[in-house]
């Protein structure tokens, strides 16, 4: 599914559009939208707050940030 977006962000980025990613991001999928080239920038603010609520905010920060750290992005 993801090669569907990284094929549109490619299409946008040919024609001099910057690609970010958002909504809907969470622990599970962001990763693989932070795989797609040249992604300049992700929003996970509603999920890391969702997630927050679940685990708490350390605890979600510190597991977004290994997402993020791992990644390209």
């Amino acid at each position: 599914m993801t090669h569907k977006y990284a094929a549109a962000a490619k299409q946008a980025q040919a024609i001099g559009l910057g690609v970010n990613a958002g909504h809907d991001l969470n622990l599970q999928n962001l990763a693989k939208f932070c795989s797609i080239p040249n992604i300049l920038e992700v929003s996970i603010g509603h999920a890391l707050i969702a997630d927050a609520l679940d685990m708490g905010l350390s605890t979600a920060v510190k597991e977004y940030l290994k997402v993020l750290s791992e990644s390209k992005i």
